[in-house]
């Protein structure tokens, strides 16, 4: 058997697809394998027909690739190799134990094919934390899709990325999308590291206290979502009173002191902040049906009258839907509260959807519309030398990534927190199964701000009532068995046990309703990481979140007891 052959082999074990795709290559137009001086294969590029630069050293390319990876941070888990050549610098890589998952990208068949046939490479080919993706599948797109759905840096630590040198300009976009995605997982997890213990806490606490609830909504084909930008001000005058209008929590203050009541109020937030916002709208606030996230402080459920708890995205609700199907799901993408109100208003039956205050920015350095809860606070906070508007605008530009630029005559200040709200505000409507149009329901206001989705996209916990085509429910059935699901769930996380080379095992080994117990407390988790990702640390880490999940878990079913 051919050195191809039994690499082939190998690699259709575990890459089908890939392996057929090879046998059709043909490397020696594009690649030079030579012997280096230390009697093993290198390799260089053919360029218009002639040799080219050397990908590996023509004297010694092992020890070469020994030197290339050390400059590897023990510290990295993940790591992604653009245009391995003939796998030297893999196969190091993989002798690492701590190494969880590496992603080899390269764009050329043929070039894959060359390094199957000079080595013997049945060792890194059978490894299970090695992804190799070539041809359409290692594009700028593919290969950063990919990094979005299986870097996890509270399981692989520190990212690590780098190209082929000789290369460089034909690695520099996918290079440049495969960092941008890692970067977007290290935000993720930022955001885990400070809400993911709360979100935890929280979620078992209202559970726990679970109460049925129901809001019957009017039927409507049109209907209004308020975020609390400060174009809110002017877009909230005379408004149709017909329309329902959904409203996010810091929209709500606003909407009330300027006479118009929302059909409801949407909350995403764990902090107890959204306290502060609903009580600044007074007793009305209090009479207006609550749709909240199940992670929302306790504090703000109890104070609403008429709450609705819901799930969205985070990884125990999966775990809460497999059991509770009937719980209503919301789109929480992003923590960006106005995508959960506009899902709500998809949910129940809004064909075009009217979108007032998205600012997404700070125009005129004015962040939210006045009269929401920040206001007030500022206000009674303020001193001659500290006035309101300064208060609000140091927070404008705590940041120091704000930049600002003249827009319509005044000035506007973004925040890559901002940007990213709008990128994922854009992909939400580009899905949906309605007209989302940004401005208030009045002539002329259906072109310019038009975005319509595609066609089944329809998702979240509204209901027709029986046949009554008049009145659409929002509803939280009663889950009587919540507490024995508590019990269960408390009970398999006690029974986790974190083995040896954590990272692959959770990864590759564990199965489905395995792995989506495991990544339940992985925002939980976060919070134990540090300030560094060390991939060394994960089995440390997973322990402690586990310790804490056990615990929390004790003592909410034993206060309910």
């Amino acid at each position: 058997m051919s050195i191809f052959s039994a690499n082939r082999a190998v690699l259709a074990g575990r890459h089908g697809d890939l392996a057929a795709a090879l046998d059709s290559a043909s490397p020696r137009s594009e690649l030079l394998v030579e012997n280096a001086r230390s009697g093993e294969p290198s390799a260089r590029l053919r360029i218009n027909g002639a040799p080219g630069p050397y990908l590996h050293s023509r004297v010694d390319p092992r020890t070469e690739a020994e030197r290339a990876a050390s400059a590897v941070s023990a510290a990295a888990g993940y790591v992604v190799v653009w245009g391995p050549g003939l796998f030297y610098e893999v196969e190091v890589l993989l002798g690492r134990p701590e190494l969880a998952f590496l992603l080899v990208i390269e764009p050329r068949p043929a070039f894959l094919r060359a390094a199957l046939e000079s080595r013997d490479l049945r060792s890194p080919l059978s490894d299970p934390r090695l992804d190799i993706r070539t041809g359409s599948g290692a594009d700028a797109d593919s290969a950063a899709r990919t990094v979005s759905e299986t870097y996890l840096p509270v399981i692989h630590g520190a990212f690590h990325l780098e190209g082929a040198r000789p290369r460089a300009e034909e690695s520099r976009e996918t290079l440049g999308a495969v960092g941008a995605a890692a970067r977007g997982q290290l935000a993720d997890v930022a955001v885990q590291q400070n809400f993911g213990l709360r979100w935890f806490s929280n979620a078992i606490r209202n559970l726990a206290t679970l109460s049925p609830a129901t809001i019957d909504f009017p039927a409507a084909d049109t209907m209004i979502v308020a975020a609390a930008g400060p174009s809110l001000e002017e877009q909230v005058a005379d408004l149709d009173s017909r329309i329902p209008v959904i409203s996010t929590d810091t929209a709500a203050p606003a909407l009330l002191q300027r006479g118009v009541r929302p059909a409801s109020v949407v909350s995403l937030d764990c902090q107890q902040v959204t306290y502060h916002h609903l009580l600044s709208g007074g007793t009305a606030i209090r009479r207006i049906p609550l749709i909240a996230d199940l992670s929302t402080a306790p504090t703000v459920v109890r104070h609403a009258a008429h709450p609705v708890l819901a799930t969205t995205g985070y990884p125990l609700a999966r775990l809460l839907r497999r059991r509770f199907s009937e719980l209503p799901n919301i789109d929480g993408a992003g923590g960006n509260v106005t995508q959960a109100a506009i899902s709500v208003a998809v949910s129940l039956g809004a064909r075009r959807i009217h979108l007032l205050g998205a600012d997404l920015a700070y125009p005129g350095g004015a962040p939210y519309a006045r009269d929401s809860y920040l206001y007030p606070h500022f206000r009674s906070t303020a001193t001659r030398l500290h006035p309101t508007q300064a208060a609000l605008m140091q927070m404008v530009l705590a940041d120091p990534q704000t930049t600002s630029a003249e827009e319509a005559g005044r000035r506007v200040y973004r925040t890559p927190r901002l940007s990213r709200y709008r990128e994922n505000l854009e992909q939400q409507i580009s899905r949906l199964d309605a007209e989302v149009i940004f401005g208030p329901p009045t002539a002329g206001a259906t072109e310019p701000g038009a975005r319509r989705g595609h066609r089944g996209a329809r998702r979240g916990g509204g209901t027709r009532r029986g046949d009554d085509q008049s009145v659409r429910r929002f509803t939280v059935p009663a889950m009587s068995n919540r507490i024995g699901w508590l019990n269960e769930y408390g009970e398999e996380v006690l029974a986790l046990s974190v083995p040896d080379g954590a990272a692959a095992r959770l990864l590759g080994e564990a199965g489905g309703e395995h792995r989506d117990l495991w990544y339940s407390i992985l925002p939980a988790a976060a919070a134990f990481m540090g300030d560094e990702l060390d991939v060394r640390r994960t089995p440390e880490v997973l322990a402690e979140a586990l310790r804490w999940t056990a615990e929390r878990l004790s003592r909410v079913l034993t206060s309910e007891h």
